[in-house]
């Protein structure tokens, strides 16, 4: 009889881990989650010969809602997917909800609440549940009910329990995916908006597209962007609906501050706020809303130089409240708003700035060429008529010699005067000054060395700035005809039309004039973008050069007043320039540079090279334009040369972690991380857990993979001489780009696959476990695997990674201390070349 007894147990249990490894295999292959509550429900009803089997979810509203039902005649079940039922009195979901543990009721005499009167009608005589735990919070509860007069067995709670755990991790991985999906896209929708903040676009642009990303990312009904005003009143700048209308959020509209809304309260805290139920409010923004029928309302600041400028607001027409991590998610378009707020303001102080200097500039020409004409010019005249007229007179008449020695230095006299006189028309041409550009260009084309043919079809006096500039380009054009072009003709067009003047020279030279040689294009390129204008030249060899600008007309009125309402509250600037910025380490990384930068009372600009060389120059040459006084520089190659440069010329510069074969000048201050050591330290992990065979993932030709692909192999080789270790290389070092080797190493043989992993960063370990896992995979018992950064994501996986964490927050704050000491002249008594090292972390996938 035991051992009849015995063979039931065993088949009962054979059975038991085959419905348990059919759900497993289910779960591995990341199905929609209904499938997976509909397969649990079948495999628990036939495994424990259950009459009902029940999948329900606890909602936050109090709900109790059906999400998998199956019965074992096929027939149809008392509570069907989708099914709601209130919690209370005495029954199992109830039970399970109080209590957080598995609950049984074997005579429904006793039971009570809704769910109970359901059960009775259809004639449950025992039931049990199973709580549902996810990430260790309550999230549902299993059961399994029976209509025979005998009791559910003993042992039911405990066999439910391995079905409840995997439905867990089922909806673990779902969660993760929906949020990976989100950050993804949260990610994606940043990067459209900083490459617009980037290449400067005017900020009216920049609001629209933030109202647009914002309302399209958090599934908004309406967003908008206003703009806090001396007045008291908040001015809508921007505005997006998910209909597309313009009514909801009608740029220009201004609403005046006070009451309770949310744009008073932001205005008043400089903080978040949000107003769940828009009837709520009181004032002339909450009269705004009620009239467009807005429901719930979150608002963020957008924070400029330190100042309050404005809000950026996400709303609902219903009156659910939006989700509780809104205000996060809002925080990184604010920032963008304020960079690209903070960027139009620097330009058009740059922009009234240079156009100040070149009014300077030709106020003091003339006064040079009024002096030389009323004092020099005068004079010479004067001290000419004295020889010819006093001087000759007392001389003998037998003095021939000396009549002819005065008589060539009167002739002098009146040569230098003429020389003058056309040093004085080149400072300021007098004739542009009284007749304009027509006459002054008449004037040029008479006296230039090459033959001019002269259109020009202005009619009007224009500003002087304007006039003044077009004349310069015109004679520097001609000029270089006859110099360096050795033309035979020239053709200059000059037409104003649509507010704009329009200059073209064409001359049939030799060509191969250059704009980055020599000074003097360069300076007339220069005085047309001060004017907000464009230059542009073509000079092919042998074909001839053409140069061509255009200025705004209205641009010669600039003045001080123009940039008034973008005044910086300081002027105090560093700049940073970033690897890949959209590199989740770089993002943290930029953080805690921007943190303490502010802490210690400076402005960051950050600008990022996507790893282009091209993109790293022009930044760097932007950044030194706008007389940044500090950088610091993550290199993408050796750019110790253009660092030197840059120093000499007084701006201060800082290298951010720099890989290890570049150049350090001891005049340039560097903060790096041993990636050597880090690679290493992880090297040591998986031996120390065992691993036999190795590999390493990721895009060797990206800085700091190198090094740590170094650290790690030299680890193993010097520990086992023997260790294989294989490179798989990636295209970048980007979640998606670890598919393609997770489904090599699956393909690999059991005896050739390895097992132990160091990804180059986490984005790619989090991809490998995301397609090993689909793959059949089981991490860390079949591969234990390791990312290197430690982002904030890596802690929160369903299966949390190990990884090299890296020094970020000490990282920032001693780039920005180096750079500091430098500019204020003081030092730390810390080296100028500063390394710090990197800590393993361990977690759930070695």
């Amino acid at each position: 009889m035991e051992v009849l007894t015995d063979l039931r147990s065993s088949g009962r249990m054979a059975e038991e881990q085959a419905a348990l490894r059919r759900v497993a295999m289910l779960v591995a292959r990341a199905p929609p989650p209904e499938e997976v509550f509909a397969a649990v429900a079948a495999e628990v009803g036939r495994l424990l010969s259950a009459d009902v089997t029940l999948m329900s979810r606890y909602d936050s509203g109090g709900a109790i809602t059906v999400l998998g039902a199956w019965s074992g005649t096929g027939a149809a079940v008392p509570f069907p997917v989708g099914t709601q039922t209130s919690p209370g009195g005495r029954n199992v979901t109830t039970l399970v909800f109080r209590t957080r543990r598995p609950a049984r009721i074997d005579d429904y005499a006793g039971a009570s609440g809704p769910s109970a009167v359901v059960a009775r009608g259809w004639g449950f005589r025992s039931s049990v549940g199973a709580p549902i735990s996810v990430e260790g919070r309550l999230w549902g509860v299993m059961t399994v009910a029976s209509t025979r007069d005998e009791a559910l067995p003993a042992d039911t709670e405990a066999r439910l329990a391995g079905f409840t755990e995997l439905v867990a991790t089922a909806i673990a991985n779902a969660q993760a995916r929906v949020e990976l999906r989100g950050f993804a896209e949260e990610q994606a929708a940043l990067r459209r908006v900083a490459t617009l903040v980037a290449r400067a676009a005017r900020p009216e642009e920049v609001f629209a597209a933030v109202a647009a990303e914002v309302g399209r990312l958090l599934c908004a009904d309406v967003t908008g962007i206003s703009r806090y005003d001396p007045d008291g009143v908040a001015a809508a700048v921007g505005g997006w609906s998910r209909t597309g209308d313009s009514v909801s959020f009608p740029v220009g509209t201004r609403v005046r501050l006070g009451g309770r809304n949310v744009v008073s309260l932001v205005f008043e805290t400089g903080r978040p706020a949000r107003i769940d139920v828009g009837a709520d409010g009181s004032g002339e923004p909450a009269t705004f809303a009620r009239e467009r029928g807005f429901g719930a309302v979150v608002g963020a600041p957008i924070i400029v130089e330190g100042r309050l400028w404005g809000v950026v607001m996400v709303i609902s027409m219903s009156e659910e409240p939006l989700p509780s991590d809104t205000e996060v998610r809002l925080a990184g378009f604010t920032e963008l708003v304020a960079a690209a707020l903070a960027n139009a303001e620097a330009q058009a102080a740059l922009t009234a700035s240079r156009a100040r200097i070149v009014a300077a500039a030709d106020t003091t020409r003339r006064r040079f060429e009024r002096d030389l004409h009323d004092r020099a010019q005068q004079r010479l005249v004067a001290l000419a008529l004295h020889l010819r007229t006093a001087v000759q007179a007392a001389v003998p008449p037998e003095a021939d010699g000396l009549h002819a020695q005065l008589d060539g230095v009167a002739a002098e006299l009146i040569g230098v005067h003429d020389e003058l006189r056309e040093l004085a028309r080149g400072l300021h041409p007098t004739v542009l000054a009284d007749g304009g550009l027509r006459p002054a260009l008449k004037t040029l084309a008479r006296r230039s060395a090459v033959p001019v043919r002269l259109d020009v079809r202005v009619d009007r006096r224009l500003p002087e700035p304007i006039e003044l500039a077009a004349y310069y380009v015109v004679c520097e054009a001609l000029t270089n005809a006859a110099k360096h072009a050795h033309a035979s003709e020239a053709v200059v067009q000059v037409e104003v039309g649509e507010g704009v003047l329009r200059v073209r020279v064409r001359d049939d030279g030799r060509g191969g004039a250059d704009l980055t040689l020599g000074s003097g294009l360069v300076g007339l390129r220069d005085r047309v973008e001060a004017l907000g204008g464009r230059l542009s030249l073509r000079s092919p060899r042998g074909a001839g050069t053409t140069l061509h600008i255009q200025l705004p007309v209205a641009a010669g009125n600039v003045r001080d007043e123009a940039v008034t309402p973008l005044r910086h509250a300081t002027t105090q600037m560093l700049g940073l320039l970033l690897l890949d910025g959209w590199a989740p380490y770089f993002a943290e990384l930029a953080q805690a540079i921007d943190d303490e930068a502010e802490r210690r009372g400076w402005y960051l600009q950050v600008a990022n090279s996507s790893r282009n060389e091209n993109r790293e120059m022009r930044h760097l040459n932007y950044f030194e334009a706008f007389r940044t006084r500090g950088i610091i520089v993550a290199p993408q190659r050796d750019i110790s040369a253009r660092l030197e440069q840059l120093t000499k010329r007084g701006m201060v510069c800082v290298l951010l972690d720099p890989p290890h074969w570049h150049p350090a000048p001891d005049a340039i201050p560097s903060v790096a991380v041993d990636h050597v050591n880090g690679g290493s330290l992880a090297a040591q992990h998986l031996l120390d857990r065992g691993s036999r065979r190795f590999a390493f993932v990721g895009n060797t030709a990206q800085t700091h993979s190198q090094d740590r692909l170094t650290g790690f192999t030299t680890t193993l080789r010097q520990s086992r001489p023997d260790a294989v270790i294989d490179i798989i290389e990636t295209i970048d070092l980007t979640v998606g780009s670890a598919t393609p080797a997770a489904d090599h190493i699956a393909r690999l043989p059991d005896a050739e696959r390895p097992d132990g992993l160091l990804a180059a960063n986490d984005l790619v370990a989090i991809g490998l476990l995301h397609a090993l896992t689909n793959a059949g995979l089981q991490v860390p018992r079949d591969i234990r695997l390791m990312g290197y950064d430690d982002i904030d994501m890596a802690a929160e996986l369903v299966t949390p990674l190990s990884t090299i964490r890296q020094p970020i927050q000490q990282l920032g704050t001693t780039a920005v201390r180096l750079l500091i000491d430098q500019i204020d002249g003081t030092t730390s008594g810390e080296p100028p070349h500063v390394v710090l090292q990197p800590e393993l972390v361990v977690r759930a996938t070695t």
